[in-house]
């Protein structure tokens, strides 16, 4: 079986394949100049492109170390607020940053149609959000599940990985492989990590001054082979992975990360160490590997070191650059 492995891309020149594709028309929209997505009648001022790569390239850049990761928590609270505020304010507001990251998402796929490539899924979604839709109205709910795909979808980009879809409140992200499996199980997990610190450490505290419940997640990943299909006009991954993923998902606790069989093997020895085989059964749990075993789940227990504060990066191992694929 061939495995494709993807060239290099930077952020900037896939932007400019999407804007010049036959989706997008440039137009002028109530004096102003921009580009209509024919598709989903989304109109994108020209003016906001250039801060718009920015944010998706070099937005993060500066965050090193345990120092500025606490400054990242501090601007996720900012972010938050404003967004708290002109949420309640307008509920219609756009996200650019979000709407492009899609769009990435699809121009990356589209140039490996019919073909086979080694990911990485995550899926994050909010636990107990049918309950809290039922107690809130449904403008509060919009607003939080707002403020929480914003925040975890602008973490994404910095592990070299792409946002595939969102379903309700769930976000769900692929992570090729561009240096090696063991640096894409790598990239997914740390994204994982980060963003249970961002929910907890970030978007929470801003939540409880708002009077708002603080929000819960569950994170799953796993890695292997996927086929890209075109379904339609769209683009989408198919395979075991992406099923799995979403099976490991739902063994995850509250506020829990699991990953599974395939993913924990391509981790280094210092990531395994935050995680621990669970126990499952077998009664519940019936999915099985290619030797017939049963299919090995592990959770996210921590570490000496604490992986969630160092999970946008390290000085000197973990540097974050401008993502380039």
């Amino acid at each position: 079986m061939t495995v494709a492995k993807p060239d290099q891309y930077s952020i900037d020149v896939l932007i400019h394949k999407v804007l010049t594709s036959d989706r997008f028309h440039e137009t002028i929209k109530e004096g102003e100049r921009g580009y209509y997505d024919r598709q989903e009648g989304i109109f994108i001022p020209k003016k906001a492109i250039p801060s718009l790569i920015k944010e998706l390239t070099v937005g993060h850049n500066f965050v090193k170390g345990p120092s500025e990761f606490e400054a990242y928590i501090s601007l996720c609270q900012i972010r938050t607020k404003r967004f708290l505020k002109a949420g309640m304010e307008n509920s219609k507001i756009r996200n650019y940053s979000q709407i492009f990251l899609r769009y990435l998402s699809a121009e990356f796929l589209r140039m490996f149609v019919n073909t086979k490539l080694n990911f990485a899924a995550l899926y994050i979604d909010l636990v107990g959000s049918t309950l809290m839709s039922m107690h809130i109205s449904p403008e509060r709910f919009s607003v939080l599940v707002g403020a929480f795909t914003r925040e975890i979808t602008a973490i994404i980009p910095i592990r070299q990985g792409f946002v595939l879809k969102y379903a309700g409140d769930a976000v769900i992200a692929f992570f090729p492989e561009m240096e090696g499996f063991s640096q894409m199980c790598a990239n997914a997990i740390k994204c994982a990590l980060a963003m249970g610190e961002l929910v907890n450490g970030g978007i929470n505290t801003v939540l409880a001054e708002a009077g708002f419940e603080p929000l819960k997640i569950r994170i799953g990943v796993e890695a292997g082979v996927n086929q890209i299909m075109q379904i339609g006009a769209d683009v989408d991954i198919v395979g075991h992975t992406m099923n799995m993923a979403a099976k490991v998902t739902s063994m995850a606790k509250p506020n829990g990360i699991c990953i599974g069989q395939v993913v924990y093997s391509g981790l280094d020895q210092k990531l395994k160490q935050s995680f621990a085989p669970m126990k499952l059964d077998p009664s519940f749990w019936k999915y099985q590997d290619s030797a017939g075993k049963l299919y090995q789940v592990y959770e996210y227990v921590g570490s000496a070191g604490d992986e969630r504060q160092k999970a946008l990066g390290e000085q000197e191992k973990v540097n974050i650059e401008t993502p380039k694929f």
